[in-house]
């Protein structure tokens, strides 16, 4: 359906799951030398092992949905790309895109390509765009 709920991944679910513990907070403090990070709230959590995994914001200042006369669709924050998608799959299915070209070569440009894939088939051909052209090197 392209739900914008399609998109999107229940993570309390996912944690559940799987056996993680999900906790919503933001972090004010991260100290290294005792191994907890302290949430606004001031909830403390100890770890043995930090990964921080902070994803990327789009650096323009006014993100818009894309319209006719744009070419570029902001992926994160996820709701831009939530906002793009009708228009956007309604320009793929008019054929005005046929090539998608996504900027990196990590696990979410690689994710973004094979769920667009997946979705479009061949109505439109997906270009990964890296600038030493390797995927998932790191």
């Amino acid at each position: 359906t392209n739900a914008a709920t399609d998109f999107l991944i229940d993570l309390k679910k996912l944690c559940d799951r799987v056996g993680c513990q999900f906790v919503l907070e933001t972090i004010s403090e991260i100290s290294m030398a005792e191994q907890t990070v302290v949430g606004r709230s001031g909830s403390s959590l100890s770890f043995d092992c930090l990964s921080l995994n902070l994803g990327s914001l789009s650096g323009s200042t006014n993100p818009t949905p894309v319209t006719h006369s744009q070419s570029c669709v902001y992926l994160k924050p996820l709701y831009y790309w939530l906002k793009s998608w009708p228009e956007l799959r309604a320009r793929l299915n008019d054929q005005q895109i046929t090539k998608i070209a996504i900027v990196g070569g990590g696990a979410a440009a690689c994710e973004v390509g094979i769920a667009l894939a997946e979705n479009l088939g061949k109505k439109a051909k997906i270009l990964l765009l890296t600038p030493d052209g390797e995927i998932l090197s790191n």
